[in-house]
């Protein structure tokens, strides 16, 4: 993440010591969380955020196969961060789609935007496509080629 796209630090929630790993490259806390994963790392990055700091939901993928109850989160944090919590979902920008194509495409050609895809080949690598996804083994957008 760092070495290809950039990115400042990459915490992988999956190892036992992520926590203190984002802390460590969250030493003045953080602006922006971005959560797309479950609850605990919601709360530990509401733990890091700055006053006034925004928080984009995503999805809490580590529920959505779980036998546990719906995603809780503890509000007080948003209130004594002073924190502004948006939803987001990828429907909404459908109607902008040519022009983020328009932007984008350049970009992919200056190699300034970086496209992965972890592809399956055949109709019946979908299934193992779909568990890697699921798992969260995949790197990138999950693809299955069918044919050609």
């Amino acid at each position: 993440m760092v070495d290809r796209y950039g990115f400042a630090a990459c915490v992988d929630h999956r190892v036992s010591d992520w926590k203190e790993r984002l802390r460590a490259a969250c030493p003045d806390g953080a602006t922006i969380h971005f959560e797309n994963v479950g609850t605990e790392p919601l709360a530990v990055g509401m733990g890091l955020l700055r006053a006034y700091g925004r928080v984009i939901l995503c999805g809490l993928a580590g529920h959505y196969h779980s036998d546990q109850g719906p995603a809780l989160t503890a509000v007080g944090p948003i209130v004594a961060k002073r924190a502004a919590v948006y939803g987001l979902v990828v429907y909404d920008f459908y109607p902008r789609f040519a022009e983020w194509l328009a932007l984008a495409e350049p970009w992919v050609k200056q190699g300034r935007l970086t496209q992965i895809e972890d592809r399956g080949e055949g109709l019946d690598s979908a299934p193992r496509q779909l568990e890697r996804l699921m798992r969260g083994e995949n790197l990138g957008k999950t693809l299955t080629r069918i044919s050609g």
